[in-house]
């Protein structure tokens, strides 16, 4: 019998196999007493989930996998969200303060080693069936303070969306208020720290502009 028609013909079964791996052979080491932690029929190897707060959720949706990431978790009413068929490999999860939110959408393929970081109450959002790089890093905030010679903060936090299908190629950095519309690719080593409008478009440098329009990108090299 086909593999996939098995998995999707026989769920409960994939999800009770896949739930003795993680818990037995899969080697994680799971920290989150006062939150909830819910997975699919998901396979998890080598995963660290540290929590320091309550009322957080980490979901993991069927068909996905995590290998070797890590997720760290500061704060109160956080959220993790990584959709159906997903691969996170080497990604590095770290939340701050309360109420933030990051999520994956389906199809994600984010190999790392990658960092998503989130403060503030603010959002990553990375939509469907998007590509990853290695050494990706997207942050919501600077971490520290930047202050006018009146002593008023003037860098505040913000979201960062990736919309669907969209590449990030290797060591790219997104920066808070990033916002990059569907099926665009963003070279090498670019950093993003703004909105852009055009999707179909490539951009880059530093900071990063379009530099090609009315391009899209396929995984397999024709």
């Amino acid at each position: 019998m086909d593999l996939k028609k098995f998995m999707h013909w026989n769920p409960n079964k994939v999800k009770w196999l896949t739930h003795l791996y993680n818990g037995i052979l899969g080697r994680n080491s799971i920290r989150k007493r006062k939150n909830s932690f819910a997975v699919g029929a998901a396979m998890l190897k080598r995963v660290k989930i540290r929590i320091t707060g309550r009322g957080n959720t980490i979901v993991v949706s069927d068909w996905s996998a995590l290998l070797h990431c890590t997720i760290q978790i500061k704060g109160s009413n956080n959220r993790i969200e990584i959709g159906p068929d997903c691969v996170l490999r080497q990604v590095e999860i770290v939340i701050e303060d309360d109420g933030n939110n990051i999520s994956v959408g389906s199809g994600g393929r984010l190999y790392g080693p990658t960092q998503l970081a989130a403060i503030e109450g603010t959002r990553i959002i990375i939509e469907e069936d998007c590509l990853f790089s290695s050494g990706v890093k997207i942050r919501t905030g600077d971490s520290h303070s930047i202050v006018d010679m009146e002593g008023n903060r003037i860098n505040p936090s913000e979201d960062v969306v990736i919309g669907e299908h969209v590449w990030l190629g290797t060591d790219v950095i997104c920066l808070k208020g990033t916002r990059i519309p569907g099926h665009c690719i963003v070279g090498a080593r670019a950093l993003t720290n703004r909105s852009f409008a055009e999707g179909n478009c490539v951009l880059a440098g530093v900071p990063a502009r379009i530099v090609k329009t009315g391009v899209d990108y396929l995984c397999k090299r024709l």
